[in-house]
């Protein structure tokens, strides 16, 4: 993956989501604005 600034747009992904339903960025960007978190874990 390339290295991302601040203000750039991201490339298209698709993860699964947490029912493991295939989940991507152009999908929910055609309903509207969205903002991706980074969790990295609950320990």
């Amino acid at each position: 993956m390339p290295n991302i600034s601040v203000g750039e747009n991201l490339p298209n992904f698709e993860l699964p989501d947490q029912q493991v339903s295939p989940w991507n960025l152009s999908g929910q960007l055609e309903l509207g604005a969205a903002m991706l978190v980074f969790y990295r874990g609950d320990w």
